[in-house]
């Protein structure tokens, strides 16, 4: 197995473990007794959009769907191109990174 592809199982598997992490997150956040919950926080004016704990799920739902995508892509263009793969690996690992910092935000600011 060369260096390559070490780092395409690398990026897979930080994309997998930030989607775990963002899911637990969100169900910490909002306990099955809670009705509602703040979805989302306003800098001036604080909470401003009230929810229901499912809403809070599309999260890492958005997650899981943005990472299935960008798996069977890098699936379908495995032995064609190495940088199409690459690309939706990186893609992939990015936008869990960035749910899991605002999901990271949404906890502490509670």
């Amino acid at each position: 197995m060369t260096q390559h592809r070490y780092f395409l199982f690398a990026l897979l598997g930080a994309a997998i473990a930030s989607n775990i992490i963002t899911w637990l997150c969100m169900v910490a956040y909002a306990p099955l007794t809670t009705q509602s919950v703040p979805i989302h926080y306003n800098v001036i004016s604080g909470y401003d959009e009230l929810g229901g704990r499912m809403d809070l799920l599309q999260i890492p739902l958005f997650g899981l769907l943005v990472l299935l995508v960008n798996m069977t892509i890098a699936w379908l263009f495995r032995n064609t191109g190495r940088f199409v793969v690459l690309m939706a690996l990186v893609a992939a690992c990015l936008v869990q990174v960035v749910l899991l910092a605002g999901s990271i935000l949404l906890l502490i600011q509670t």
